[in-house]
């Protein structure tokens, strides 16, 4: 029998498994580390604020996290559901196991520790040793209360016999009973012989079932992990490049302006300085005529006035045919709709759940999938832009226009339909029909008339060619416009 320090020892161990060494409590929000190491979310936030927003682990192996990707680490899901289950569960046996223990027969208090084979009792310790001091009593054969022998119930018609045997009948039954009328001619199985063949089937049922639970587990498992999601991945690609696209662009449009800036201010500088260099000449000039006058120089001011007179002339006339720099003006269009038809394109993208079909469509005679509004074949995908989708769907059924017949061959807009199922075209099928026929013709067999087949082959090829070939045009639109391929709109 399990002892209660046992008990204890083994409840201590199950404690150490789930609890956190920082805080010493039952894990709440345990998370993995890299080092593979679990933790409290908490306790791992709090060492890190501690520590200059830097969590090292404890156990000196080197990791280390910054604060912003501590909420990223990974639950460990494991040990989270070892704190919801273990500790109920080592109560609850603890509970089970004391209430299964039978007492002493003698002293009817304590415990039973022990059972005697041939006293066929339950014993306390105490009471055992007291009960067997003599010396044939010594000699019972004792063993600790968990080995005992499941006890056998007595028959309920001969109270004397215990139940030995599963009689073939399916009822429990002594030895007594298998003589008896009501079992005469029955085969009785021991009991202990069948417990195990049952106990032996029992055990790989539940071995098989407990495999069969554990994937099923991991495929549930596979469907939560949304960080695998390729949808996801393929989002962020295509976000990251509509954003990148609009960087680029925005660059692009700034880098314009700038050029045309510069140029203008490379011809604003331009007239700048050379006004500049008038300003410098003609303040010299200035100020040489000041002298003149500062000195009462007459004769030299008579000396210099022809020269003078003649650069205010030249000054004059360079000013008048100095024209102002004309600046390269400009003007943003369609940056002021830019936000408007990015965001009607934006909705336009939205997710669609499928739900999944309890009864789905069971396939048409050509092997496609029929649609669910007009029962045609979905097997085919129209290639083309949205107007000449349009055109096809609107096309008037009794009465097709020349025009539309002519653009229906001239663009080949037949061929805007694409194939992506399973679905075999007539012509395709009776060409199957054909070359099986072909090679019965090509097999050395006599019990095929070899001119016969011949002859045949011969009439369905040229029929084929003859109604496939010379009404091809009328077969393709009516195949593809109103016989067979959905012209629905798909989402």
């Amino acid at each position: 029998m399990a002892t209660k320090s046992s008990n204890a020892h083994k409840k201590q161990q199950v404690d150490d498994l789930i609890t956190c060494s920082l805080c010493l409590n039952y894990f709440a929000d345990p998370r993995m580390l890299p080092c593979s190491h679990t933790y409290c979310l908490q306790c791992i936030r709090q060492i890190a604020a501690s520590n200059g927003g830097q969590f090292e682990c404890p156990m000196r192996d080197g990791t280390r996290l910054e604060t912003n990707h501590i909420d990223s680490l990974p639950i460990n899901r494991a040990v989270r559901d070892m704190v919801d289950i273990l500790p109920a569960a080592v109560d609850a046996s603890d509970q089970n196991r004391e209430a299964t223990v039978p007492h002493c027969d003698e002293c009817h208090l304590d415990a039973a520790d022990l059972w005697c084979s041939d006293c066929d009792a339950d014993y306390c310790r105490k009471c055992c040793d007291n009960l067997h001091k003599g010396r044939i009593l010594s000699q019972h054969r004792r063993v600790p209360i968990e080995e005992k022998a499941a006890e056998s119930k007595r028959c309920g018609f001969h109270h004397d016999e215990k139940i030995r045997f599963l009689c073939s009948c399916e009822a429990l039954i002594c030895r007594d009973c298998q003589h008896s009328k009501e079992h005469k001619g029955h085969t009785p199985a021991l009991i202990d012989e069948v417990v195990l063949d049952i106990t032996e089937k029992l055990t790989t049922g539940f071995k098989e079932a407990q495999k069969f639970l554990s994937q099923t587990k991991e495929q549930g498992n596979l469907l939560t992990s949304g960080n695998e999601n390729p949808n996801t991945q393929s989002i962020t690609q295509i976000f990251s490049a509509l954003r990148k696209t609009i960087d680029d662009y925005e660059k692009k449009l700034k880098a314009q302006i700038c050029t045309i800036e510069e140029k203008n201010t490379v011809l604003v500088d331009s007239y700048l300085a050379s006004l500049v260099s008038k300003q410098v000449a003609l303040s010299k000039q200035n100020e040489d005529f000041d002298k003149i006058l500062l000195a009462k120089d007459h004769m030299q001011l008579l000396e210099s006035k022809k020269k003078l007179t003649n650069y205010l002339e030249q000054l004059t006339k360079e000013l008048k045919e100095l024209k102002p720099p004309i600046k390269t003006e400009y003007r943003i269009d369609g940056v002021d709709q830019l936000e408007a038809n990015i965001n009607g394109t934006l909705q336009r993208a939205h997710i669609i759940e499928k739900r999944p079909d309890p009864d789905p469509p069971k396939p048409l005679s050509c092997g496609g999938l029929p649609c669910a509004r007009c029962k045609k074949c979905t097997d085919w995908e129209f290639t083309g832009d949205k107007a000449t989708w349009n055109w096809i769907k609107n096309a008037n059924r009794n009465d097709w226009p020349q025009k539309d017949i002519d653009r229906w061959y001239s663009d080949s807009i037949y061929n805007l339909f694409e194939k992506h199922g399973n679905c075999v075209l007539l012509r395709d099928y009776l060409l199957r029909l054909l070359d099986d026929l072909d090679d019965l013709y090509l097999r050395d067999d006599d019990y095929y008339d070899r001119d016969y087949l011949l002859r045949l082959l011969d009439y369905y090829y040229r029929l084929l060619d003859y109604y496939y070939y010379r009404y091809y045009r009328l077969l393709d639109y009516y195949y593809y416009r109103y016989v067979h391929i959905c012209l629905c709109d798909r989402e």
